[in-house]
């Protein structure tokens, strides 16, 4: 098989090294007659593209460019400001850094080994594509035809490629193109540029200023370098259909005119945006488009990249998502491939459905992050009274919360199936990836009862399940945070908690709860289909009221510990879930009766895993009287950790005695009996963070159950 990649960008280049790893043969066309010219942009590599590059060898070079982030400042017309860790916290959870640094340098590291291979060709702009049954040709401005089975548009916002694809399309009477499928929409203008140091403005840290209308993001790279963007709202929606008459045009002089009206607006400290501008070596204005396109394959044609999906730079993710297309990509066709013999033509049918379940993939992906990069671009600019509110009263006291958010979409990246995962790790890719586990089984147990629901609407249930959980927590700690603000203000590990440090006054506190908690109501309700609601909200919000207190002395001469009441919490999340799938057609004696053996097992599960968690703070504890269920063993924590473990497994036996299915009994007894022998291995009564370690890995057994279930699921639904 012969691919075409069009276009020598982050697109193009990787999926370049990505198909060198699967043993694809290839051949690249740039029209530009340099790889790599300086046009002032920078790139951010999160996490999610960074392990990826790493399979292909090239992560270790970037990294000497770069100067890891550690600090993320936040500035208002108001004159406040703070300070947040997140890009820190991201490190530590993923392994990787928040890396910055020159697009040049990242397209002449990428280029390097294609280009001397001569498999890159420079100077060669695509004029027009054409298909057949055994393939496709490429026609170039100089000449040159290029023959081979696929082609791949990564050539950008502006692509050639996918012009020709809707003009074949069209050309054949099919109209798959729709009118609204090849809109990307255009509100916000960015001029982007490059300084060299400026005093006062450290290396490893971000600097982003909310104002009303504008927002500048800057980044403080190597040797001081500054990588930043002024972002400004435009007057009027533009709509941009691939015509260039669509776009709004943009000089340099109107790119100075913008930078010079803001030259005395504060960046940090006592730094003006001017003084940055000033030391101004390289910058360009352009419009930013904004879309993902739902459909992105012709026959033998596909586009990845910005010209199939285009974000605000504002969460870091265009360029990272571009190179999980040419992972992904790649991933599709290497196992497509590698299942015939080696001499097997492809066929464009059977490599249009190949291309088609990329897509879904990708979309599946995208969504989030479109919708996540747009709302970020808007709050960075105070658009509208919301935007407003979130940014200058909530944000502000979040915590580690906008580290979450980041860390989902980061841990929602793929990487190259087929090549060994990078050796730098860490617990965010499987923590943030949580567990609805309980669908999938429900949904298993309904096709056993001889009335399959379908796939798409119970991972719909899933995603409502998973939605209305994280809010509901979210509510949770608030009010857990609020009741024990004193206590916290005394333990070393959360004393810097927002409201244990002050940082974050009860009004807003509770704010902020009420609204985490309504969503979840909300949530539920749609997930229950308007049904029972308040029969399983109800004990739910009793449970999370009633935990904090139980870590009172009052409570222990009562023999109620914190751990009994968060277990049955979690417990009874199981009665909605399985609500949600059997819809009416059970009873609320029938749900408890078949959802008991699942209620027993997270009840003691919670026990286990939350006892070795508080157990980090059990110095603290003991000289503030706090009562938990660690307290009971004495000195045999350890034994009592052995017999929660043994507890927990063996309950799995009883959820599954009725089930034929050997991956769930390998999957669940055998993984969870391994990982739970481990984690008693681990465990260090004389270090009190070994409990941290313990529950870092039950997020990733939590994960191990969604994946387990769903893949059961899927086995019983006869997919594919």
């Amino acid at each position: 098989m012969r691919v075409i990649i069009v276009g020598g960008s982050i697109a193009g280049l990787s999926l370049a090294h990505c198909l060198e790893k699967a043993n694809i043969d290839f051949v690249l066309l740039e029209k530009k007659k340099e790889i790599a010219p300086q046009e002032g942009a920078s790139i951010g590599i999160m996490p999610n593209g960074g392990r990826i590059l790493e399979q292909v060898g090239l992560y270790n070079r970037i990294e000497e460019l770069i100067e890891p982030l550690v600090k993320a400042h936040v500035t208002y017309p108001d004159g406040f400001h703070f300070t947040s860790r997140y890009p820190a916290l991201l490190q530590q959870r993923f392994g990787y850094p928040l890396a910055f640094l020159d697009r040049q340098k990242l397209l002449q590291i990428l280029a390097a080994e294609p280009i001397q291979s001569s498999r890159v060709k420079l100077d060669h702009k695509v004029e027009s594509i054409e298909t057949s049954v055994d393939g496709v040709t490429v026609t170039t401005s100089n000449g040159c035809t290029y023959q081979g089975n696929l082609v791949v548009g990564a050539d950008g916002v502006h692509s050639r490629v996918r012009a020709e694809m809707w003009r074949l399309a069209n050309a054949s009477h099919e109209n798959i193109f729709r009118s609204e499928d090849k809109v990307f929409t255009i509100n916000y203008a960015c001029i982007f540029g490059i300084s060299s140091q400026v005093d006062q403005l450290d290396g490893g840290e971000q600097i982003t200023c909310y104002n009303d209308g504008w927002s500048i993001l800057s980044v403080i790279g190597q040797n001081g370098r500054i990588f930043w963007f002024l972002f400004i709202k435009l007057e009027k929606e533009y709509v941009y259909d691939g015509s260039h008459e669509s776009l709004p045009r943009f000089s340099r002089a109107d790119a100075r005119a913008h930078c010079e009206r803001l030259a005395q607006e504060p960046v940090w400290k006592e730094v003006k945006f001017g003084q940055i501008w000033a030391r101004c070596e390289v910058f360009q204005m352009t419009p930013l488009e904004e879309g993902l396109l739902g459909k992105w394959h012709w026959k033998n044609i596909i586009c990845i990249g910005d010209s199939m999906h285009k974000f605000a730079p504002h969460i870091g993710q265009g360029a990272n998502c571009a190179i999980e297309d040419a992972a992904q990509l790649s991933n599709r066709l290497h196992t497509w491939l590698y299942s015939y013999q080696k001499d097997y033509q492809p066929t464009t049918d059977d490599l249009s459905k190949v291309l088609a379940r990329f897509v879904e993939d990708r979309l599946r992906r995208l969504g989030p992050t479109a919708m996540a990069a747009r709302s970020a671009m808007r709050l960075h600019a105070r658009e509208g009274l919301i935007n407003r509110i979130r940014g200058r009263y909530l944000l502000p006291y979040a915590g580690d919360k906008p580290a979450d958010w980041a860390s989902r979409g980061i841990a929602g990246g793929n990487i190259l199936d087929f090549v060994k995962p990078p050796a730098r790790s860490g617990p965010g890719w499987i923590q943030f990836s949580q567990s609805v586990w309980s669908i999938c089984l429900a949904a298993v147990s309904r096709h056993a009862d001889g009335d399959p629901a379908p796939l798409d609407w119970v991972f719909g249930r899933a995603a409502l399940a998973f939605m209305y959980t994280y809010m509901l927590s979210g509510a949770g700690m608030v009010w857990n945070d609020w009741i024990d603000r004193d206590i916290d203000a005394q333990v070393a590990r959360t004393k810097n908690r927002p409201l244990a440090s002050g940082r974050l006054s009860t009004r807003t506190a509770l704010i902020w709860m009420m609204v985490q908690y309504g969503a979840s109501v909300w949530l539920m309700d749609r997930m229950l289909s308007g049904q029972n609601l308040w029969t399983f909200m109800l004990p739910l919000t009793t449970g999370i009221l009633l935990y904090p207190f139980g870590k009172r002395p009052t409570s222990r001469k009562l023999g109620i510990y914190p751990q009994y009441i968060l277990g049955a919490s979690s417990a009874l999340t199981i009665l909605p879930a399985w609500a949600s799938v059997y819809e009416d057609s059970i009873s609320l004696k029938e749900l408890g009766m078949s959802c008991l053996p699942l209620c027993v097992f997270l009840f003691l599960w919670t026990i286990y895993f939350n006892t070795a968690y508080s157990y980090q703070d059990i110095k603290d504890d003991c000289k503030l009287n706090v009562n938990s269920s660690y307290v009971l063993a004495g000195s045999r924590v350890r034994g009592m950790l052995l017999l929660q473990a043994l507890a927990v497994v063996l309950v799995i036996p009883w959820i599954l005695h009725t089930s034929g299915s050997a991956w769930l009994w390998f999957s669940w007894l055998g993984v969870w009996t391994a990982s739970l022998g481990e984690q008693l291995y681990l465990f260090d009564v004389k270090d009190p963070s070994s409990g941290g370690k313990v529950h870092r890995r039950n997020f990733a057994l939590g994960i191990w159950n969604v994946l387990a279930c769903s893949v059961e699921l899927l086995l019983v639904s006869g997919f594919p």
